[in-house]
Formats: structure tokens, sequence, C-alpha cells
């Protein structure tokens, strides 16, 4: 599962070669150790990095882990970018890239909209799973927001703008999957 960090920003203090697959990440003490925190170290969990050269002309897409502690590169050019080697000083960064909303790639959804059929109970829906959710039009107000087939560990994200879809009280969340309700 992909992991995200804000504004994550290093430097590398030693050089990469073109081959980077399973070689360490080499980091200052700090910025390691705030990917170890967000990292589990089971090796199933990975963080995407940009590698930029100075002018931000070239760059390159590199999959992280936590192996027992050390940050180890898995992949190196991912989402077609250019693997080369990089030079100590170079800028490190953790940003969303456009593989990062392509569902055929990793596990992240952009979900659909569609109009409400159930404009009586204000009940916005998404399947998190099946990649649906409802909208509902300008002027109504959500009594509930239901989520479907969410699993541990998956992430989600829902924005409002304020007072847009209630007043008072925001809506009850509720989480439906196929053998519980939360």
């Amino acid at each position: 599962m992909r992991i995200y960090l804000n504004n994550f920003s290093s430097q590398l203090t030693a050089a990469l070669e073109q081959n980077k697959n399973q070689s360490i990440l080499a980091l200052g003490d700090k910025s390691t150790q705030e990917l170890r925190n967000a990292l589990p170290a089971d090796g199933k969990h990975y963080i995407r990095l940009t590698l930029q050269n100075r002018d931000a002309t070239e760059f390159e897409l590199i999959d992280v882990v936590n192996f027992n502690g050390y940050l180890q590169i898995k992949r190196s050019g991912m989402e077609a970018s250019t693997i080369k080697a990089w030079e100590q000083g170079t800028r490190i960064t953790c940003a969303p890239t456009a593989g990062s909303f392509n569902k055929e790639k990793i596990n992240t959804y952009t979900i659909d909209r569609e109009a409400s059929t159930n404009r009586l109970k204000m009940v916005l829906e998404i399947d998190y799973q099946n990649g649906r959710s409802q909208f509902l039009p300008d002027g109504d107000r959500l009594t509930a927001i239901v989520i479907r087939n969410m699993g541990d560990g998956d992430e989600l994200l829902i924005e409002f703008e304020e007072g847009a879809y209630w007043n008072g009280n925001p809506p009850d969340l509720i989480f439906q999957n196929a053998d519980e309700v939360k």
C-alpha cells in the first residue's frame, strides 16, 4: 500500500547509481527518521519519492520501503521516468504524481459521480471498491454519508465547502462492508 508524507523534502547524503533497485537511500538523520516513522517495517508499504536536479528539468520517481529499519529503493523509473544516476545533494520530495490517480497502476481510485436517486433521505453513497458515488445538487442537505466496501488500510478523502450540505451538525458517517456496519 502506498503511503504519503505531506511536505517531505530532503537531499541525498550519498550519490545513487543508475542501477539503484535494492540500494539503501541515504538521507540526513531527521529525514531518515521521518520516513521510517511513516513507513511500517513490513516491506509491503511504500512511498513514491521524486528525485530531481537543481533546476527541476530532470526527475525520476522511485518507490521506497522500510526494510528492517533501512530505507530501501524497491523500484526506480516509475511512471516512465528516466532512470539515471543522481549526485549527492540531489533534492528528493514526496508529491502527488499523475500515476497517483491511475487506478490501473496502483490502488488509488478517482471515484465516479452520478446523480443521487435517493432525494428524500439526502444520503450520499460512496462505493469504495467499485469506484461509484453520488452527488447531491446544490441546496440539498445531507443526513448521512454511507461508505461501502472500504477495507482496513484504505484511505478516502471527502471534501465539502463549509456549510454547503448541512446546517449545524455534520451528517452521520456510516461504513458498510459485506459483513459489518460501523
